[in-house]
Parts: C-alpha cells; sequence; structure tokens
C-alpha cells in the first residue's frame, strides 16, 4: 500500500467514523505520523472500550441467568399454592 492510499483510507475512517472533537487537535496539513498517531491512540481506546463492555456483557449475562432461574421458582411456586388454593376451596365447599 501506498503511503498516499494509507492517508486516504485513514482520512475516510476517521471522516465518517471519528467525532470531530475527537480530531480537534488535528490540523488538516498535519504530516501522516502525527494522523497515525492519532489513530493508533484511538484504536487502543476502542480495545480498552470493547473489553470494558465485555466484561459488563458478562456480568449482565450471569444476572439474567439468576433472574431466569427466580422467575422459575416464583412461577413454580406460584403453581403449587394455585392448587394448594384450590384443595382448601373444594374442602371447604364439599359438606359432610
Amino acid at each position: 500500500m501506498t503511503p498516499h492510499v494509507a492517508k486516504q483510507v485513514v482520512n475516510a475512517f476517521a471522516r465518517f467514523y471519528c467525532a470531530p472533537e475527537m480530531l480537534a487537535d488535528i490540523q488538516p496539513d498535519a504530516g501522516g505520523d502525527e494522523q497515525v498517531t492519532r489513530l493508533a491512540d484511538l484504536e487502543r481506546r476502542i480495545v480498552e472500550l470493547q473489553r470494558v463492555c465485555d466484561e459488563r456483557q458478562k456480568v449482565i449475562e450471569g444476572l439474567d441467568q439468576a433472574a431466569r432461574e427466580r422467575l422459575a421458582l416464583v412461577e413454580k411456586l406460584h403453581a403449587e399454592c394455585a392448587a394448594l388454593q384450590r384443595q382448601i376451596a373444594e374442602k371447604g365447599t364439599r359438606k359432610p
């Protein structure tokens, strides 16, 4: 890849995927090294943010599993209570 093509790729990426404030300190005529350095910094930040997101996703999945287990228990107990209430109601309507 030629330096010109690389510069065009970096510029296109920055234009479409970076917020203006992220690129505020880069001048349009800045040397390629500054843009590459800034891009490398942004890529490192993306990797760090992805790691944080992955960790949080694991926590969310664990909480979701625990909530599903508790819901299943509540539904089971609710069904058992309803059955017991029916039995009590049936005994109350029967006369010896």
